[in-house]
Formats: C-alpha cells, structure tokens, sequence
C-alpha cells in the first residue's frame, strides 16, 4: 500500500533532495562582501572577475555532485511505489543513505576547499545540512519498513 508510513518518510526525503537544487550550499565571503555560492549544479559569481574560480570547481566533480543528489532524489519516490518487495524498498533506502553521507561529506570538504584556497570565510546554508534530514527521514522509513515486514511474517505463522 503507498498509504503506509514510510511512503511520508520517504516523499519527506525526496523532497528534502529536491531542495538541493534550488538551496546554495555554501555563500563565501571576503570581509563581508558575498562574492560566489557553491550549488549543487556549479558556483554562482556575485563578481565577473572570480569567474576562474570555476578552474577549482572540475566538470568532473561537478557532474558527479548533480548525479549524486538526482539519485538521491529520484529512489526515494521510486521505493515508495516498490511497497510489494519490502527488502527491495529497505536496500534501496540505505543505498540512499550511503549516497547522502557521500553528499554530506563531498559538500563540507569542497566549501572548505574553496574557502582556503579563495583565503575566503564561508557560511554553510541550508543545503548543507539536507542530507542530514533527509538520512533521518530514511532511517524512519527503514523502521517502517521493517514493522510491516514483521507484520507480514506474524501474519503469515498464524495461517
């Protein structure tokens, strides 16, 4: 049934991914002064001149930051319709939290990287701290899971 718990857990972490993309990661700053953002698709400059700040910030990693946080977005919504297969739904939401603490980490060492190498101070937003939110929401729906999981089975031993 998608009417359970855990498919509001699992919306909650979608949701929480998808606000990667519109949320800066991190605002950097030179006394006071906001010059570039670090989102999750590339730097947004407040200034044309840091513009060689994108040589720091490779295709590679770039690419591979927004692949990240599509996937981590698109399987929660995913799991949620895979609500017959109970041990699917529970390997791919802790896939889905491997992959959001890859976030989380790629995202505080590169605002760090930038930060020293731009000799900049950095404020961390509110993306940032998305996959924290969003592993929560995830472990409550393994939780969920589970429960039905146990539910089945004791329902199961009775017939």
């Amino acid at each position: 049934m998608i009417q359970r718990i855990q498919s509001a857990w699992l919306l909650l972490a979608a949701i929480a991914s998808m606000l990667l993309f519109v949320l800066p990661i991190a605002t950097f700053s030179i006394e006071g002064i906001a010059f570039f953002k670090f989102y999750t698709y590339g730097l947004d400059y407040a200034d044309p001149f840091t513009a060689q700040l994108e040589m720091l910030y490779r295709p590679f990693m770039k690419y591979s930051i927004l692949l990240a946080a599509l996937v981590a977005t698109v399987i929660p919504v995913l799991t949620i319709f895979l609500y017959k297969n109970r041990s699917r739904q529970m390997y791919l939401s802790r896939l889905t939290i491997l992959l959001n603490v890859v976030l989380l980490v790629v995202f505080f060492l590169l605002s760090d990287s930038f930060a020293e190498t731009t000799q900049s101070t950095s404020k961390y937003g509110v993306a940032c701290y998305l996959p924290i939110f969003s592993i929560i929401m995830l472990f409550l729906a393994i939780r969920g899971i589970k429960k039905d999981e146990n539910t089945v089975r004791s329902a199961d031993r009775i017939r």
